[in-house]
């Protein structure tokens, strides 16, 4: 049991890749502005750090009017927030 524990986001990825594709399939106007918003959300944090030292790169599309491009610009904001990137202390407990 605990072995499937591990397998467990690797299932959840391949669940909502498939959900994806499916979305896409039906959908593909609304799924154009979701990846562009996850995608500036994504490189954002590189990109204020780039037009800090004087580059110029669009931080938002102003041009994706869309809730959808929203929803995905959060998200990919979020990632920088998973996990993986963020250190957790774990507290023990003596006894």
């Amino acid at each position: 049991m605990k072995k499937l524990i591990h397998f467990i986001p690797l299932i959840m990825c391949f669940i909502i890749i498939i959900v994806f594709i499916i979305f896409y399939l039906i959908f593909p106007n609304v799924t154009s502005y979701f990846i562009r918003g996850l995608w500036y959300g994504v490189r954002s944090p590189i990109v204020l750090i780039l037009n800090v030292f004087g580059t110029q790169f669009d931080f938002y599309s102003n041009t994706a009017n869309s809730n959808f491009y929203n929803l995905g610009f959060l998200l990919g904001i979020f990632v920088w927030n998973s996990p993986p990137f963020v250190i957790h202390q774990t507290r023990t407990r003596d006894e």
